[in-house]
Formats: structure tokens, sequence, C-alpha cells
């Protein structure tokens, strides 16, 4: 009700900067919702594999697999094409900091040519899962698979209970981490 411009104007600023973050606290509720149900059916530990950069033109496919806690605070958290350089950096300092256990699959180019883009990715995320259950000492109860396929069965050692997601990335916080 202050007649000031400039009173206004912040009073405007501060609601839209208010209704962002309840956007934000709203879209992060959907995010988590599914591993809060595989959570609550008993579900310890679910964890999340997505490949960087499929495709690439030269170098390894590199693929991660991480497993949040159940209490965690990411904000911002997304498909790392829709963020910043800057946020995927905050980001990447915060997941380390927060995550149970975060494992690395690499496939070299010469074996992306034996096995082609696809075979090598589903390796690439097989190593990346397997390299998680050696740090945690014990396998992840489920691993959501950003896609449409899992690699079970497809060239690897895959052992575990999986979900593909499209775009999970975008969808599922431990594929996004």
């Amino acid at each position: 009700r202050d007649a000031r411009r400039g009173a206004r104007a912040l009073a405007g600023a501060l609601q839209r900067r208010a209704s962002a973050g309840r956007r934000e606290n709203r879209r992060l509720g959907r995010l988590f919702a599914l591993r809060a149900r595989l959570l609550s059916a008993g579900a310890r530990w679910v964890a999340g594999v997505d490949e960087v950069g499929m495709g690439p033109l030269a170098g390894p496919v590199v693929a991660a697999a991480v497993i949040l806690p159940e209490s965690v605070r990411l904000p911002g958290l997304d498909d790392s094409k829709r963020l910043t350089a800057e946020t995927r950096e905050r980001l990447d300092r915060c997941i380390r900091e927060q995550a149970l256990g975060i494992g690395l699959g690499i496939v070299e180019p010469e074996d992306i040519d034996r096995l082609n883009i696809f075979g090598a990715t589903m390796l690439a995320m097989t190593l990346a899962v397997q390299g998680l259950c050696e740090k945690l000492g014990e396998d992840p109860h489920e691993v959501l698979v950003d896609g449409n396929m899992t690699p079970h069965g497809r060239r690897a050692e895959w052992r575990w209970a999986a979900r593909a997601i499209v775009g999970g990335d975008a969808l599922e916080p431990s594929i996004s981490a």
C-alpha cells in the first residue's frame, strides 16, 4: 500500500522471489515422488544412473551412478542440459557432500568401436553401478536408469532390479545427480 515507487518495486520483487521459491519446492516435490514411493515400499538404496554425453565424437563414454540419502537438499537439481555451468559446478559439490555413494563407469574409444555406442553406454552404466556397490559394500535395491531400456542382458553383467525412465534425468533426482 506504500505509494512510493521504489517500495512497490521492492514488494513486487519479493513477491516474485517467494512465488519462484514455492514453484521450485513443488517441482522438487514432484521430482522426489517416485523415489519416496520406492523407499516407503521398503527399498533402502535407490540408485540412479545416466550416461554423460552419449555419442561423443572423440573420447570415452562415461556414466555415473548415485545414491542419495532419504533427506537431501539440492536446490536447482535438474537435467544437466538445462543447467548453467556454474549451477552444475555448485550441484556437483553438493551432490558429492550429500550422496551416500557415487560410482563412475568409463568405456574407452577402442571398446566403443568394438561394442558400438549403445553397447558401450550400457557397459559404462554397468561399471558405474558396480563401482557404486564396491564403495557401499552392498547392492542397491533398485536402479533407475535414464532412457527407454536397462542394461540387463545387453553385453553387461547386470544383476540389479532396474527400471528405465524416459527423460529420467529431468524426473528422478538420483538420475539427475
